[in-house]
This record gives C-alpha cells, sequence and structure tokens, in this order.
C-alpha cells in the first residue's frame, strides 16, 4: 500500500493554490470535485508548458487544465465507433471498470478558450509517445483499470515525464485492484505518494 500524505506535505507550495472550474460537471466514471480540485493545484505549481494525458474519456479533466495553466495539452484515448482505427474487439469488456465514451472530449470540444488542446487516437500500448519524451511537465494517468493497462501506462508516463515535473494516477483504490496492484509494485523502485482522500497517486520526477 502506497503511504498517503496530504498535498501540503508532498508539495507545500499547492496548500493556498487557487484554481477555477469552467462549468464543472461531475460524471459516472469520471474524477471527483476534491480530486479535481487537487490535480489543478499540482498543475498550478508545476505550471506546465506542455501536459499529456492518458485516458481522454468526456474530456472533464483536459478541459479544466486548459483552464488552470498555460500548456499545449495532448491527451489520448481509444478510437470511438466511425473513426480510423476504432477496434470495439480489442477492448477489455468490463462495464464494473471501464466505461467507453461515445465521444472522447466532447466536454473540451466546443471550449471557446485558446486552442492549446491535442487530441490523439490509439491504444495507450502501443502508441508512438516518442515526440514527448522527456517533455511533458504534467502527466496524467487515467486509462483502463485492468493490471496490464495500467502498469504499461505508467512505464510511458515515467518516460514522457521532464526533470521537475509531476505525474498522477486516478483510481488508486479498492474498486480498481489492477492499478492499485501496478502502482504497488512501481512504488518499490519510484517514490509515490497518494494524497489522502483521494484516489490520485503523485510522482514528482
Amino acid at each position: 500500500m502506497i503511504e498517503a500524505r496530504t498535498l501540503a506535505q508532498i508539495l507545500p507550495q499547492a496548500e493556498n493554490t487557487p484554481v477555477s472550474l469552467l462549468d464543472w460537471r461531475q460524471s459516472y466514471g469520471g474524477i471527483l470535485l476534491e480530486e479535481m480540485a487537487a490535480l489543478l493545484k499540482v498543475a498550478r505549481v508545476i505550471n506546465p508548458s506542455l501536459a499529456f494525458e492518458i485516458g481522454t474519456f468526456q474530456g472533464e479533466t483536459t478541459l479544466q487544465l486548459a483552464v488552470n495553466c498555460r500548456a499545449e495539452i495532448h491527451t489520448l484515448d481509444l478510437s470511438p465507433a466511425g473513426h480510423p482505427g476504432h477496434d470495439a474487439a480489442g477492448r477489455p469488456s468490463d462495464p464494473e471498470l471501464d466505461v467507453y465514451p461515445d465521444v472522447p472530449g466532447e466536454r473540451f470540444a466546443s471550449y471557446s478558450g485558446p486552442s492549446r488542446i491535442v487530441q490523439h487516437y490509439g491504444d495507450s500500448r502501443t502508441f508512438d509517445y516518442s515526440p514527448f519524451a522527456r517533455r511533458a511537465q504534467l502527466v496524467f494517468v487515467d486509462g483502463c483499470h485492468h493490471e496490464e493497462f495500467a502498469a504499461s501506462d505508467s512505464e510511458h508516463a515515467l518516460r514522457l515525464a521532464a526533470p521537475g515535473g509531476a505525474v498522477l494516477w486516478h483510481d488508486y483504490a479498492d474498486y480498481a485492484p489492477g492499478v492499485m496492484r501496478a502502482l504497488d509494485r512501481l512504488a518499490e523502485r519510484v517514490r509515490l505518494w497518494r494524497i489522502a482522500g483521494t484516489s490520485l497517486v503523485l510522482h514528482l520526477a
């Protein structure tokens, strides 16, 4: 089990950092409000110029990151139906763990702010991350909850992270045992903290 600490203990500058929410919407399978606040506080402190999100889902996190930092945000999800590369048969079928949106990123599709969000499609295990290697000051992992995917996404996330940046994972909780197993193994060689009161895990690169 990864040790829990408050965000203020891990990253003291974040304690009194204000964040903004644009048309916040809570949805099934999405991040909770207190988790979003913690993520955005980290983003504000790190102040990334480039961020990478593994797992777009509806794009709520992507949208709020765009509102709270100046970063160019790259976000990756599986191709939806009707899009080249869509492979329904290749997706894990587990409605208790994984929810696939009809339109990945629909929450930021009509965002009227600066056009800094770039949507990518592909399998997170085989996607070519090389153009972003060691360039992302903020990486957020919130993809498939199965252990194989969580372990692979974690390795890619660490390779994406720039020195001085941060990597965060969502869903370190009993309802996602695959994520917990993958991160518990990772914690044997990489310093990880669970942010108390959330399902978020944080690594400072």
